[in-house]
């Protein structure tokens, strides 16, 4: 057989296994429910994720090295995890994009925490709504209240920007809302603070419940908890040989 032609054979050997654990790789964060906005699972799935970084033949010697990049922004914390830190303390208030300021020059942020309408039992097993979901569900009575609220339309001013994703965004200089003039906009008086100056907002067809928070560089609390990793790529890779063996006995009765 021609050296041609065993390079190509290693070549595909070298592809083919990767994909195969990349694959694992997003069953085993399947299973351990890494899930949130799906973004650290789209980001095996994503284009560009598998690249050949070495090729080099050496005589009669083969040299291919294949590497797999996790696309989100966050797959080294859902990896390694991370120490418990209080938000304010990691935001570059200077530089970061969404950073607003008031008449005073005085920077903040404001944080959106999102509702999802409430849902029987029954709905949430026919949809698969997972526990993450189902904690940022709005109780029964709570969502009740929401219906009568008034639509209220977020103001778009400030330039346009892209995002580093491809798409583009609107930079707001300060939040700025329209509310409706003849009903309540915000719940107030609620049981549960979370639910304080709860608001529908978003576009026809798309409503968002929201309560929106302000973080400022003063701001007390806001300590995020310290989060083990999952060690997906680590236990995945221990695996890698067991799961790439039959490809390569396979290939190894062609080279024959």
């Amino acid at each position: 057989m021609s050296l041609d032609r065993i390079h190509a054979q290693a070549m595909k050997v070298a592809l083919d296994s990767a994909e195969i654990i990349r694959g694992s790789l997003v069953v085993v964060a399947q299973d351990r429910q890494v899930r949130g906005t799906g973004e650290y699972v789209r980001g095996w799935q994503s284009d560009g994720v598998v690249q050949v970084t070495k090729d080099v033949a050496f005589g009669t010697q083969i040299e291919i090295v294949v590497t797999m990049t996790n696309t989100s922004p966050h797959a080294s914390i859902v990896e390694d995890g991370h120490a418990a830190y209080r938000l304010p303390e990691k935001i570059d208030w200077n530089r970061a994009p969404r950073v607003k300021r008031n008449k005073d020059g005085d920077p903040y942020l404001h944080i959106p925490i999102r509702w999802r309408a409430y849902a029987t039992q029954e709905q949430i097993e026919a949809q698969g709504l997972t526990p993450a979901t189902v904690r940022r569900m709005l109780p029964e009575d709570v969502y009740k209240e929401t219906l009568e609220l008034g639509h209220v339309t977020p103001k778009r001013v400030g330039p346009i920007y892209r995002d580093g994703k491809g798409g583009k965004r609107q930079f707001v200089q300060a939040d700025r809302y329209k509310y409706p003039k003849r009903k309540p906009h915000r719940l107030t008086g609620t049981k549960d603070p979370r639910h304080e100056g709860l608001m529908r907002t978003g576009t026809p067809g798309h409503t968002q419940l929201l309560t929106i928070l302000t973080l400022t560089p003063e701001s007390k609390g806001w300590l995020i908890p310290a989060q083990e990793g999952k060690h997906i790529v680590r236990d995945v890779m221990a695996t890698a040989p067991r799961l790439i063996e039959p490809l390569i006995l396979s290939h190894l009765g062609v080279l024959a």
